[in-house]
């Protein structure tokens, strides 16, 4: 048999396993009245591992996981890890063509899936030539997990995966494709080391700043239960959950974008620490009975911030002490988090972790900015991916050759080393308007139309165009075109028109897709 490495999130589990064997490790909300201590998850965890073996699953080949966030899968995830696979996160929100894209680019041997999604699963592997097993979960309240196998193919796997990485801590730990906002996804490959440190450093600021800043002793830390927001095939949800297993702290599991649900498990669980995103501060803003509890540190990722909305939610709720942003990205983990001394600058990302360096290169990477000078984000750090799977051109292009990841974030860090984001470089517009060279930033528009109470979310696109989602049902072409005259200079008039429909297309972390802005509504829907 090929030596395999072990993750050392996976031996964190056994070792809880073994120290606190009746201590709760995940409640799932998703399905209610389920949770499952640190012996019965890690009893799961062999359990999956023996079925693939079983199923001539081999040291460095690909499962894929697509489910919603439930127990069942860190019981998969974990499983794999435990074999030497590698595991390809599958987004619910993604049609059979897309799938089928990431699972042949990615060369997925066994596919995980639900019942309710087993449909889309089996149109999508027709035509994937690798795939030998897809099996279907059922889940099961005492969280003994059940393996439906819907399709196997007996013979001989013939497909040798083309990045096969030994049997170490640089061996392939994780595919996760980018989400894929403006064109084609790529896959964004991450080795246990660099997958490790990218938890560590999470897990450091909670357990090092956030539950400090609040006055939790480290012996009461492993007391705090983690709510999980996101999911878990978005890298930021990922990240949280293997947090949890790594430290031990209790993980609350959900799937909602319900703000009445989150308030819930507030009530329920009582966490002085919540990692959201934009949206979810949005509608918590909103409720005119909300009550965050015992929240104190609320932590923003996934997409901006905007200052005006967090200065609304401050005014909402005066009993969380500090509402702040995070910065991350598939292709590095968390880079940026606050620094939680006073309440941090509300349209900051925070400060590089000590882990990272960061510097502001000029769009033609000519020179290193200045100070309050906008330019493309780069950074170095221990939790950089390998590249992009069969894109070696793409990787070369993000990553240079010292090492820097160039994000193509643009943006600016103030004489405080904090981070101000303005928008993604692939997404500004540059026009000639009136004989004169402007560069349009689609964020700065979208700032100021979700500024306005009559809008309940929207978007632009390279035409200078606004997507809008009404709040006020009144809500008319001309109250849109007084708001922009007043706010924004002439050349960003929305000259491409505006549209009204139902939702903005959106990924798990709350990012815009703009590619489903020029497809026709229901594409969009869908999308979202």
């Amino acid at each position: 048999m090929d030596s395999i490495f072990i993750s050392s999130i996976v031996q964190s589990l056994k070792d809880s396993a073994i120290e606190r064997p009746h201590d709760i490790a995940m409640y799932d909300e998703t399905a209610k009245v389920r949770n499952i201590s640190n012996r019965c998850l890690y009893v799961q965890v062999e359990k999956t591992s023996s079925f693939l073996r079983a199923h001539s699953f081999r040291s460095g080949d690909r499962a894929a996981i697509m489910m919603i966030n439930a127990i069942e899968f860190p019981i998969l995830h974990l499983g794999i890890w435990s074999c030497g696979g590698t595991i390809v996160g599958s987004s619910t929100l993604l049609n059979s063509d897309e799938l089928r894209y990431q699972w042949i680019d990615s060369e997925t041997t066994v596919v995980f899936t639900t019942q309710i999604h087993l449909k889309t699963v089996m149109r999508a592997a027709r035509g994937c030539p690798a795939i030998r097993l897809i099996v279907c979960i059922r889940p099961s309240l005492d969280c003994e997990i059940e393996f439906d196998v819907i399709e196997e193919e007996t013979k001989e796997n013939k497909h040798v995966n083309s990045v096969k990485l030994g049997g170490s801590i640089d061996s392939l730990a994780l595919i996760y494709y980018t989400s894929g906002t403006t064109g084609t996804q790529k896959g964004v490959l991450h080795t246990h080391r660099s997958l490790l440190a990218g938890v560590e450093i999470y897990a450091r600021f909670i357990l090092n700043e956030a539950h400090p800043a609040v006055g939790i002793a480290p012996e009461d830390s492993l007391k705090e239960h983690q709510i999980l927001p996101t999911p878990f095939f978005h890298l930021m949800g990922f990240l949280y959950l293997n947090v949890c297993i790594l430290t031990g702290l209790p993980a609350v599991i959900h799937f909602t974008a319900d703000p009445d649900e989150l308030l819930r498990m507030i009530a329920e669980y009582k966490p002085q620490y919540l990692l959201t995103y934009p949206s979810m501060v949005q509608h918590l803003t909103k409720k005119a009975d909300g009550d965050m509890g015992s929240v104190k540190v609320m932590i923003s990722s996934g997409s901006r911030l905007r200052k005006e909305l967090a200065e609304l939610f401050i005014q909402r709720y005066p009993s969380v002490k500090f509402l702040a942003q995070g910065f991350g990205m598939t292709e590095v983990g968390f880079t940026h988090l606050p620094l939680l001394i006073e309440q941090c600058s509300l349209d900051s990302v925070g400060v590089a972790v000590k882990e990272y360096e960061q510097k502001i290169m000029d769009i033609n990477r000519a020179r290193e900015c200045l100070a309050g000078e906008l330019g493309e984000l780069c950074l170095r750090g221990p939790s950089v991916t390998a590249g992009y799977l069969n894109k070696e051109k793409e990787t070369k292009e993000i990553i240079d050759e010292d090492g820097w990841i160039h994000t193509g974030d643009i943006g600016y860090v103030n004489e405080l080393g904090e981070l101000h984001l303005v928008d993604r470089l692939k997404d500004t517009i540059n026009i000639d308007y009136k004989g004169t060279a402007h560069r349009v930033f689609p964020y700065l528009i979208e700032r100021v139309l979700l500024n306005c109470p009559m809008v309940a979310d929207a978007a632009g696109n390279e035409w200078i165009r606004a997507f809008i989602v009404k709040e006020d049902p009144l809500l008319d072409h001309g109250d849109i075109h007084e708001l922009v005259t007043e706010n924004l200079p002439d050349y960003m008039w929305l000259t491409g028109g505006i549209r009204f429909v139902q939702q903005i297309p959106r990924s798990g972390g709350g990012k815009i897709l703009r590619r489903f802005l020029q497809t026709d509504p229901v594409a969009a829907r869908n999308a979202a």
